[in-house]
């Protein structure tokens, strides 16, 4: 992974941002990229990708380097980075006619691109700027656990409310409860993009956040998972089946506490590519459940140009994140917590790779919700805190074999609180643990 995230970080351009493609089989230097520009030999975008621009892509990047310290603890490459970082994050800055948004266009003589191309790309993208919001985060994080420069942190921060508050300004829908696509855009489009972004990085309320995952299963459902959009013919965004938006709906679900929806999209989407064949997840969906889609007013219009074993088609995030319950706390899991989300399961089991080993976790629950049994494992050198579901109920539950929360309250001088519908036990030790609860 790092080596990927290097592989565009050595290639920025002296605006701040990267190659919308590139080849991959020219290593790049492990220290400094050293300044924008500079691009090593042989590292030239194949065809006409060197006349495009994808600049969302560049606000991604920014938030997979902080991902990448959080999920490896390696602060010598992100250190090495960060330049590259701050320089990406600016660009998008020095493109905001308002002084806050960005906005998309064909900059430097290259003609802009967007992930769902090659629909129309131009004005203030909601997805598009909902990254740049992701990427303010991300960078102020790294500021502060990396350049441990408090001051940055806080005005990347402040930068990153005022997008917030801009984007609810210009693109929010009070009357549909749902964002719109982009502001260039005459039919007024609330597409998946948008709304499932605003949940996967937190910009909503509890009660827009239902009123968006209200308006994509009533609007946008299909037989397939959610379609991209309302419309047959908005040029700036084609109606199909995006299995890459249907993660981040499933990753924002899940954050807004609707497992039930986030599973269900699973559900629909991947076994269907899955048992349509060739046994691998697509690109793209289109309306009539096929891995073709043409693009109307483009000369696309046989959808040979969709992969059908596409990387960023996958769910894995959100069944290790949510359904095992397995995050990074602290870079590198040097602290972690176990949180897992049951929704209708019955049991579900995992490894999760981290620097240190493995953690792994078992779970399982009784007929009727008669007990529930968690096990996990955590790696030398680590620790940690252990959410145990409660199915909607008082009990009594036991740690290793000894009761260690009962009335309401733990037991003796164990260090447990209440937090919804768990009971999460803090400072949890390296090795093997068992908690369960019988009713």
């Amino acid at each position: 992974m790092g080596n990927s995230i290097r592989l565009f970080g050595c290639q920025q351009w002296k605006d701040g941002t990267f190659p919308a493609a590139s080849v991959i089989d020219v290593p790049c230097p492990k220290g400094d990229p050293g300044p924008p520009g500079n691009t090593p030999k042989g590292f030239d975008p194949p065809g006409e990708l060197a006349l495009a621009r994808l600049d969302s892509f560049t606000a991604w990047w920014v938030i997979i380097l902080d991902d990448y310290l959080r999920y490896t603890g390696d602060q010598k490459t992100v250190a090495a980075l960060l330049p590259t970082a701050r320089r990406a994050v600016q660009f998008f800055a020095d493109h905001a006619p308002d002084g806050v948004l960005w906005k998309a266009d064909n900059y430097g003589d290259k003609l802009a691109f967007n992930w769902h191309t090659p629909d129309k790309t131009a004005g203030i993208d909601a997805f598009g700027n909902e990254a740049y919001y992701g990427a303010l985060r991300s960078l102020a994080q790294m500021e502060r656990a990396v350049a441990h420069d408090e001051a940055a942190a806080k005005k990347l921060e402040e930068r990153a409310a005022k997008v917030k508050a801009a984007l609810f300004e210009k693109l929010w829908d009070p009357a549909a409860g749902a964002f719109l696509l982009n502001t260039d855009d005459t039919r007024r489009n609330h597409p998946a993009d948008a709304n499932a972004g605003a949940l996967m990085f937190g910009l909503l309320t509890p009660d827009q956040a239902r009123t968006v995952m209200n308006f994509l299963q009533k609007k946008l459902a299909t037989p397939y998972g959610t379609a991209t959009g309302e419309f047959a013919d908005d040029p700036y965004m084609t109606r199909y089946v995006s299995p890459y938006i249907l993660a981040v709906e499933s990753l924002g679900r899940f954050r807004y506490g609707d497992g039930a929806g986030a599973l269900k999209l699973i559900r629909t989407a991947w076994p269907h590519m899955l048992a349509t064949g060739p046994g691998t997840p697509w690109e793209e969906i289109g309306m009539q459940g096929k891995p073709v889609n043409a693009r109307p007013g483009t000369s696309i219009t046989t959808g040979e140009m969709v992969d059908a074993a596409h990387a960023w088609s996958t769910a894995v995030p959100a069944l290790s994140m949510f359904v095992l319950g397995v995050t990074p706390v602290a870079d590198g899991y040097r602290y972690w917590s176990v949180k897992p989300t049951p929704v209708d399961l019955k049991w579900a089991q995992g490894d999760v790779p981290t620097p240190a080993g493995p953690i792994t976790v078992r779970w399982m629950r009784g007929d009727g919700d008669s007990s529930f049994t968690l096990t996990m494992a955590a790696p030398k050198g680590t620790s940690g805190r252990v959410a145990v579901p409660l199915l909607q109920g008082a009990r009594t539950i036991a740690l290793d074999g000894q009761v260690a929360w009962q009335n309401e309250k733990p037991v003796d001088s164990i260090r447990a609180h209440r937090d919804g519908d768990s009971v999460v036990f803090d400072s949890i030790a390296e090795g093997q643990h068992t908690f369960a609860w019988a009713r």
